[in-house]
């Protein structure tokens, strides 16, 4: 950092901290820490206009947040029944809780109650998550049961991977096991709650939150001693800036800038670099890889360097006499309009091959005279030529329907259909019929 604003503020760790002007990775200042004792500094945060710019004026002592609490009605019981109040004391600031009572039980009271049915020692945990901003906190109390039946869990239930907390990229997983054992079931909790669908010794963690896994056979459940918590980084999504015009006619180019605070960027035309330069028509977003080697995108930003307007597509419609596709687009009243190009998704997913063309002032429709509706969809894109001869971006996609019937039980047939792609409809009409020109209404359903 550079230049130093404003004064230096006094922490209870006796450590001082202060801002600077100018300097870090960015050159828009820093937030840095001062040990007067050992005489080091360290660099807390970089700011990257995004987060503040450039900062003028003194830090201020913020206390930290009040965590989550519980009272409890009894942590030592020495006689059946094993009835424990538990008592939510926890600050406003939390909205949603979850409990999980140790024992292969939860709730989502605020102030539960729960009778344990065994002896034993368990661990109560209390997840109390700030809604606003989605953040979970935990606070834990031991319960011991004694005097009482001898608990049938004694199989050992653990989380075995050999980390009990980690921080991960959005859109990132985390692998979690818990103890392998071929004479019990598996579930697992986020935050105190059973994830449907969970059901094997292993778990990939996505939301940042507290993991455990619920072990049981058929006399008794048990969750797993220890918890997982799980973070994320902070995501900064990067921002595309357009700088400069292409002139119309012209081979001209115009630069596109992400926004820094990054360590390298992958755009999406295969470059490499915080900018670069294009000069045809396009989507363009950019994958920014930050300081934790995460990946964040942008938004996508479209360019047009052709004179007319991105085409759309009304429908794909199909002639009844060869199963081909037609593709119909809208007209467009100008005369910077030179031609038409119409594409066809290839045998890879996104990737569109030419398939044919329109002047202007011919019919606004192309036949696709290698297709067939009875074989599989077909994804079609547009775009226009102007008179200088620079082409649009393509147009929104559009999907054909397929059909497909098979025969099921009691002499009745399964329609399966993939839905048409392009537009929104409200509903279905199915035909049915000894031949395609003796089609009567079957029924109609719902989109």
């Amino acid at each position: 950092g550079g230049i130093p604003f404003g004064n230096l503020m006094q922490a209870p760790n006796d450590k001082l901290y202060g801002m600077t002007y100018y300097g870090g990775i960015n050159n828009k200042g820093v937030i840095f820490e001062y040990d007067p004792n050992t005489n080091d500094f360290i660099k807390k945060l970089d700011f990257n206009g995004a987060n503040g710019s450039k900062p003028y004026g003194d830090l201020t002592l913020v206390a930290p947040p009040t965590l989550p609490s519980f009272t409890t009605s009894s942590n030592n019981l020495v006689s059946p029944p094993f009835d424990v109040i538990l008592t939510n004391t926890s600050p406003s600031g939390y909205h949603s809780y979850a409990w999980n009572f140790g024992d292969g039980n939860m709730s989502n009271q605020t102030n539960p109650s729960h009778t344990y049915l065994y002896n034993g020692t368990y661990t109560v945990t209390l997840f109390a998550t700030d809604t606003t901003n989605n953040i979970t906190d935990t606070a834990t109390a031991i319960i011991t049961c004694s005097g009482g039946t001898t608990n049938p869990c004694n199989f050992t239930a653990e989380l075995t991977q050999p980390l009990s907390s980690a921080i991960i990229c959005v859109g990132d997983s985390f692998r979690l096991s818990a103890t392998p054992n071929n004479s019990v079931t598996y579930a697992w909790a986020f935050n105190g709650a059973i994830v449907a669908g969970a059901t094997d010794s292993i778990f990939y963690a996505k939301q940042q939150g507290f993991y455990m896994a619920v072990l049981s056979n058929a006399g008794c459940s048990k969750v797993t001693d220890n918890y997982f918590a799980l973070a994320n980084y902070t995501a900064t999504t990067p921002i595309i800036s357009i700088i400069g015009s292409i002139a119309p006619c012209s081979n001209d180019s115009l630069m596109l800038e992400a926004s820094s605070g990054f360590t390298s960027y992958n755009w999406s035309n295969g470059k490499t670099g915080q900018n670069i330069y294009v000069k045809e028509s396009g989507y363009f977003t950019v994958n920014a890889y930050d300081n934790n080697s995460c990946v964040n995108t942008s938004t996508e930003t479209i360019i047009n360097v052709a004179l007319a307007d991105i085409p759309k597509i009304c429908a794909v419609s199909v002639d009844a006499n060869t199963n081909h596709n037609i593709v119909q687009w809208q007209a467009q009243s100008t005369n910077k309009i030179d031609s038409f190009r119409v594409y066809r998704e290839s045998s890879i997913a996104n990737l569109y091959d030419f398939l044919g063309g329109v002047a202007y002032n011919d019919p606004l429709q192309v036949e696709d005279v290698n297709s067939n509706v009875a074989v599989r969809q077909y994804a079609y894109k547009i775009t226009a030529i102007d008179t200088c001869g620079k082409e649009t971006p393509v147009s929104l996609k559009h999907k054909t329907m397929h059909l497909m019937i098979n025969e099921a039980i009691n002499n009745h047939w399964n329609l399966i259909w993939r839905p048409y792609e392009g537009f929104s409809f409200g509903s279905y009409k199915i035909y049915r019929g000894t031949d395609s020109t003796n089609m009567t209404l079957l029924t109609t359903i719902s989109s």
